[in-house]
């Protein structure tokens, strides 16, 4: 049975709740069930987007209670795929946000080419990215 704290992330496409601990979680949910009321806030507003694949646990000590101690309003994505990132835009762009944003916080796992956000089968960066 899912606590409601899971639904409410589901809703949001959050997953991997357990990156956070509860306040920090309380508030990140807060603000993304009101981004509408987001566009009113004089608060410098950051925009993180992390991957959903997350086998090694390497998001888990992340420094989003710092952010929301230092005044930050936080807007947290998660992305596995291309659908996703369009969902954050169409999400953003329906909260008039496009250019809300003071900096942008990509979180994957890849190299310094290129980040994956979702699994990649056999994938292999450096067929891709050969040396020039």
């Amino acid at each position: 049975m899912r606590t409601y704290i899971q639904r409410r992330a589901a809703r949001l496409g959050i997953e991997f709740i357990d990156r956070f601990n509860a306040e920090t979680l309380e508030k990140i949910l807060a603000v993304r069930e009101n981004l509408l009321l987001l566009k009113f806030s004089r608060q410098p507003k950051v925009l993180v987007i992390y991957n959903k694949d997350d086998d090694s646990d390497a998001f888990v000590n992340n420094g989003f209670r710092q952010l929301f101690e230092s005044g930050f309003d936080v807007v947290y994505f998660e992305a596995a795929d291309v659908a996703d990132i369009n969902w954050l835009e169409a999400e953003i762009t329906s909260a008039n946000l496009e250019r809300a944003f003071s900096i942008l916080q990509l979180g994957g796992h890849g190299t310094l080419q290129d980040i994956q956000f979702g699994k990649l089968s056999g994938f292999n960066p450096r067929q891709r990215y050969r040396s020039r």
